[in-house]
């Protein structure tokens, strides 16, 4: 799209060609400098729609994406995705699955809300590993070209190299760039067949907050499950550093934990980046013993000083199971002293809050399902 320049609220669709370039069948397209397209890291596609054309579900067909040409096959690096909502069916991962029709019928093919949630949605597609892209195509939502005014509208797309999990409407997500801001078309109601709209990239960085923290030791105290009688645990707890995992195994640290169930579920496990946060829970989580499913402290004391701006937290789960032994309300302090008194409350020498609030429920599926812990600078 050379010599073009910046095209705003512009409606590209059947244009033809204009300066020697075919952009046909682009579709519509807000705030794009079409001159260039910035090539973005991406390790999560965060896609947040704000409406629809009308009915009482919004959805999507596909969203494929590319670098230099050559197609991003998320079913061969490996993905997983999620949404606000979905309609059983018609979940987020079928959007994002190239090996799928675009046209036919949309159940196991597209992804879908739930009823009456048309507005305010977000979904994202987490690859296994970090991918790049300069352009991105969708096919807006159809049913063999039927029930289009399920497609989605207004839209703003971003990208991270963090491990988004969670589809969290609103939430800001650190290290991200908002790569579209713009409008989609409806599907063409005239014939079953695929209706792409191409999107070049837009950058525009993402800095919901500016601040780093420095520690010795993370503490965590745990008020409560999230409705187990018995038990509290964690599978994971992540500290990121400008969208980079720390990584850390247990030569790298000491944890301690109020109680631990048994060596199978000692508070190492919830510290060491190296073990899986899928398939079984021993040695490969934490959870206390029994009956202490309130009041629990959680420690790990590095070896050496880390520093982390983010920290990502996979709560409790067996193969998908189990889940009301996730963790629920939560709070964080960070020290830059070696603490191991493991009294729930009790007080932390050279110690800031990071965080406080609640974490949510795992989702019950073996997958990791990570949650964002935003933390909160010190006033």
């Amino acid at each position: 799209m050379t010599n073009i320049g910046s095209i705003s609220t512009v409606e590209l669709a059947n244009v033809g060609s204009v300066a020697g370039v075919d952009i046909a069948n682009v579709g519509s397209i807000s705030g794009v400098n079409a001159a260039t397209s910035s090539i973005e890291v991406v390790r999560t596609l965060i896609i947040d729609v704000e409406d629809n054309y009308g009915n009482s579900y919004v959805g999507l067909r596909s969203l494929d994406m590319y670098e230099n040409d050559v197609l991003v096959q998320p079913e061969v690096i490996g993905y997983t995705a999620a949404a606000t909502t979905v309609l059983v069916g018609s979940e987020a991962v079928f959007a994002f699955d190239t090996s799928l029709s675009k046209t036919g019928a949309a159940a196991g093919a597209s992804w879908l809300s739930s009823n009456g949630a048309n507005t305010n949605q977000r979904v994202v597609c987490t690859l296994a590993s970090q991918s790049a892209l300069d352009r991105f195509v969708i096919n807006n939502y159809h049913h063999a070209k039927d029930v289009t005014d399920r497609g989605i509208k207004n839209v703003k797309v971003y990208t991270s190299i963090l491990p988004i999990d969670r589809a969290v409407w609103g939430q800001v997500i650190p290290n991200s760039v908002m790569i579209y801001d713009g409008t989609f078309n409806q599907h063409t109601a005239l014939a079953d067949v695929e209706d792409p709209q191409e999107c070049s990239l837009i950058h525009t960085s993402i800095s919901p907050q500016d601040y780093t923290v420095t520690a010795k030791s993370v503490v965590l105290d745990i008020a409560d499950s999230q409705g187990d009688a018995s038990f509290v645990g964690l599978r994971r707890v992540e500290f990121y550093l400008n969208g980079e995992l720390v990584s850390i195994t247990d030569a790298d640290f000491t944890a301690y934990a109020t109680t631990s169930y048994n060596a199978a579920q000692d508070s190492k496990f919830a510290f060491d980046t190296s073990l899986p946060t899928t398939g079984v829970s021993q040695s490969t989580s934490w959870f206390s013993t029994s009956p202490n499913d309130t009041n629990q402290r959680l420690i790990v004391v590095f070896n050496t000083t880390k520093k982390f701006d983010t920290i990502l937290i996979v709560n409790f789960h067996h193969v998908g199971g189990i889940t009301t032994r996730g963790s629920n309300a939560v709070v964080i302090h960070a020290s830059t002293d070696s603490i191991s008194d493991v009294t729930y409350g009790a007080a932390i020498s050279n110690s800031v809050e990071i965080f406080n609030g609640s974490l949510g429920i795992h989702t019950g599926v073996d997958i990791r399902d990570s949650e964002l812990v935003i933390l909160s600078p010190p006033p």
